[in-house]
């Protein structure tokens, strides 16, 4: 049992004193500072989350989200570069175009929602723009989605004010693809110092990449003296690229184009792609055949054989599907037999099938004979 305080001892003390009942003012010091500590810690992990690497690893990654096949995946940073007057720009604003009318540019079988695009024009008018697409028979309506900056008086986006002005632009229009045409008018310094192009990164691309990752940005520039080279300037320029296009022409034929993938981060992207630029009936771009009689989009080793392709394949070889399916045809047979249906990874698997062998089933190869 506890004995009562004398009324003496009692009345000597305080309200604060009675009112008090935890540890000793030392020991609250040393607790507040641990707790400090410990928020100040919690803070710093919530603006720089670790990733969940056992979520992340729980299932198979996701196909690439093409707007072209093999050429540009949502989500992704790439650059294009051509010679001046090759026409990188009437490809870009053909692309955009048919990105903001809701379908891809090279497979117009290939739909999706309309897409807002940014273009920011640092090179061409408006006369220009009225021009090129008028004879790409675009409707005025496209400017509900394609919305472009002609000469925005931007600065420097290699510092931090200029910047932040492009991510005020990209708040503003909150767009599913930026195109900057051309980066080069862009920066300030020595287009040879690695500090510049790693400056623009940091500052003009990565907040934006980190607070909008499904945006797809694309930057056009122009080859140096070597067009084999690519773009000019220092190699930094080109470091943090998830693909790097290059845009030549044939020297007999100068609608005969050709994007050479000169770098990639990721293997699922084509090598080349080969297009025929047209002006009648209208202004566009076709796939065309290559050279040695290939199809539009060279492949060559950097496509790899996955599984989820190959199990769709030994599901239509179960269905009784032949090699030359229908990309229409192959998805309503797999949903009607209750398969999942995934229209990249289908596209991935019908490629697959073409390029089989056709050999009879019956019929044992020569080279196993």
């Amino acid at each position: 049992m506890t004995a009562a305080l004398p009324e003496t001892a009692t009345a000597e003390l305080t309200d604060a004193d009675i009112a008090y009942t935890g540890p000793p003012p030392a020991a609250v010091a040393a607790v507040t500072a641990a707790e400090e500590e410990e928020i100040r810690n919690e803070a710093t992990k919530t603006r720089y989350p670790a990733v969940d690497i056992a979520a992340l690893m729980a299932s198979p990654p996701e196909p690439p989200n093409w707007l072209e096949e093999g050429v540009i995946a949502r989500g992704g940073y790439y650059g294009l570069t051509a010679a001046a007057k090759a026409g990188k720009s009437i490809l870009t604003y053909w692309m955009a175009g048919h990105w903001a009318l809701g379908r891809s540019a090279l497979d117009h079988t290939r739909t999706f929602d309309p897409m807002t695009v940014l273009y920011l024009d640092f090179e061409n008018g408006a006369y220009w723009l009225h021009t090129q697409l008028s004879k790409m028979g675009f409707p005025a309506t496209i400017g509900d989605k394609l919305k472009v900056v002609q000469f925005p008086a931007l600065g420097a986006l290699n510092t931090r004010e200029g910047a932040e002005e492009l991510h005020r632009l990209v708040d503003a229009y909150k767009p599913d693809v930026i195109v900057i045409d051309t980066v080069s008018r862009t920066v300030v310094g020595d287009e040879n110092s690695s500090s510049m192009w790693l400056d623009f990164y940091r500052y003009a691309i990565t907040p934006i990449r980190q607070a909008r990752p499904e945006v797809t940005i694309i930057r056009l520039d122009h080859t140096g003296k070597d067009e084999a080279r690519g773009a000019r300037g220092s190699s930094a320029k080109m470091s943090d690229l998830e693909g790097h296009w290059v845009l030549t022409s044939d020297e007999r034929d100068r609608n005969a184009l050709t994007l050479t993938l000169e770098r990639a981060r990721m293997s699922f992207h084509a090598e080349r792609v080969h297009l025929r630029r047209t002006d009648s009936p209208l202004l566009g771009h076709a796939p065309r055949a290559s050279k040695s009689g290939g199809g539009a989009i060279d492949w060559g080793g950097m496509l790899a054989l996955d599984e989820d392709a190959e199990a769709i394949n030994a599901d239509l070889d179960a269905l009784g599907a032949d090699n030359t399916i229908s990309n229409t045809r192959a998805k309503a047979l797999l949903k009607d037999h209750g398969k999942p249906v995934n229209s990249d990874m289908i596209a991935s698997a019908l490629r697959q099938r073409k390029e089989r062998n056709n050999t009879p089933a019956e019929e044992t190869p020569k080279a196993l004979d």
